[in-house]
């Protein structure tokens, strides 16, 4: 944990506060913006210095934002006061390798942008609610020259852990190094 603190507390060092920020899947898709909830509960997994939490509180949402930088988690506390929507903003200081928190499930949106843990797609589905939706964005091995690295998703990666009997897949995209995946919870 603390390696990974330290390299994202180094990341964010420069960083200042963010503004509120639509998800990178939905930029293009106001068909899938509109769809969204404007109340209920949302969950942005490693959220930085939290422009998609910001957007999801403005939108009405009680927003639970994990990140393991405390560099990270001042900004989007920062953030969340500038934004007048500190209220609506839960900030955890997790380490996101022992999973998810236990406590969060029946959750109306679970966000995940461009943190990749394949351990984490099962559990990202079973926080959401029925009817919930899980909007997840990783880097992509797709559209990029060379072999894919580390932290890039293989071909096909979010298509196989999302489009799920107890999944119905809204939107899917792979290009320019980027993957997303955008489904809504069915059953339990």
């Amino acid at each position: 944990m603390d390696e990974d603190r330290i390299r994202w507390d180094r990341r964010y060092a420069r960083a200042s506060t963010a503004s509120p920020q639509v998800p990178v899947a939905l930029a293009d898709r106001p068909d899938l913006v509109d769809a969204l909830p404007r109340a209920g509960r949302a969950l942005d997994i490693a959220a930085g210095t939290g422009a998609t939490a910001l957007w999801f509180a403005r939108r009405g949402l009680d927003v639970c934002a994990l990140e393991i930088s405390e560099r990270a988690v001042e900004l989007l506390e920062r953030s969340a006061a500038g934004a007048g929507v500190a209220h609506r903003l839960e900030v955890r200081w997790v380490d996101l390798d022992a999973g998810l928190p236990a406590d969060l499930h029946d959750l109306d949106v679970v966000i995940c942008q461009r943190f990749r843990d394949v351990g984490l797609y099962p559990a990202i589905v079973d926080a959401l609610a029925p009817g919930g939706i899980g909007i997840v964005t990783v880097l992509s091995s797709v559209g990029r020259p060379g072999p894919p690295g580390t932290f890039q998703a293989r071909p096909g990666e979010l298509l196989q852990a999302f489009d799920r009997p107890e999944t119905e897949l809204l939107h899917h995209a792979e290009n320019d190094g980027l993957a997303s995946a955008v489904f809504r919870r069915v059953g339990r």
